[in-house]
C-alpha cells in the first residue's frame, strides 16, 4: 500500500535537523541518500524528464550521483547525490523540492553532511560500463572522533569514501561506492572498517550504478 504523501513530507522533514545534517549555516558537501516506496516505477519513469531538468540546475554543485538499484539490478530503488552546498539549509531545499520527492515517491530521504578522504572518481564512474556491477556501502555508529585513514588505505578501487559526519564535526558513519558486486564490496568495507578501528555492525552493501546525463 502506498504510503499518504503528507506522511512521506513528515518522515523526511524529521530527518532534516542539525544531528543529521549540521549547523544550519555550514558549507561542505552533502550526501542525498532517497528510498524509493514501493509501487513507483511507473511514476518515476513519468517524471524522469522533470527530474534531469531538476539536476541540471545544480551540474555545477553535484560531485557524484546514481541510482540505487534492487538485487537484481533490473529496478529503481533509490538514488544517491553527493552535493557541494552553501549550508545545511540548501542540501535540505535540495532534497525536498526534487520532483520525486515531490511527488511522494520516496519513503525515506536523509541528507548527510560528508566529508570526503578521496577526490570522488564521478568521471571515471560515468565512464563504467553501466552493465558492470557497483555498489553503494554505507554503516553507522554513535558518534566519535573520526579516526585519519592512511594515505594507502584510499587507493583503488574505491570511487568514493568518506566519513558521515554528526553536528559537532565527530564521525557517526561511513559511505562509499566500489566497482564490485555488493558483497565483495561488503567485504572490501568492512575491511577498510576494521583497519580504522571502526564498527562494521550495521554495514550494508546495495547495487548502484553511475548516474548523470550521458
Amino acid at each position: 500500500m502506498k504510503t499518504p504523501l503528507a506522511t512521506l513530507l513528515a518522515l523526511s522533514l524529521s530527518l532534516y535537523t542539525p544531528h543529521s545534517a549540521g549547523e544550519p549555516n555550514s558549507a561542505g558537501d552533502y550526501l542525498v541518500l532517497a528510498e524509493d516506496a514501493e509501487g513507483v516505477d511507473t511514476q518515476l519513469m513519468t517524471l524522469a524528464q522533470v527530474h534531469w531538468d531538476y539536476m541540471d540546475r545544480f551540474a555545477d554543485r553535484l560531485l557524484f550521483r546514481g541510482p540505487l538499484l534492487s538485487a537484481d539490478g533490473r529496478r529503481h530503488a533509490g538514488s544517491l547525490h553527493l552535493i557541494r552546498a552553501p549550508s545545511a539549509a540548501f542540501a535540505q531545499r535540495f532534497a525536498l523540492d526534487e520532483p520525486y520527492h515531490r511527488a511522494g515517491l520516496f519513503a525515506r530521504v536523509q541528507v548527510l553532511r560528508f566529508h570526503s578522504h578521496m577526490a570522488p572518481l564521478a568521471d571515471v564512474a560515468r565512464a563504467a560500463d553501466a552493465r558492470s556491477p557497483s555498489a553503494f556501502v554505507q554503516a553507522h555508529w554513535p558518534a566519535r572522533d573520526c579516526p585519519t585513514p592512511p594515505p594507502s588505505s584510499l587507493a583503488s578501487p574505491w570511487w568514493l569514501l568518506g566519513f558521515v559526519l554528526a553536528a559537532d564535526g565527530r564521525c557517526e558513519g561511513m559511505a562509499g561506492v566500489l566497482p564490485l558486486p555488493p558483497e565483495a564490496a561488503r567485504a572490501t568495507a568492512a575491511e577498510w572498517l576494521l583497519a580504522q578501528g571502526l564498527s562494521t555492525h550495521t554495514l550494508r552493501a546495495s547495487r548502484w550504478r553511475p548516474g548523470g546525463r550521458r
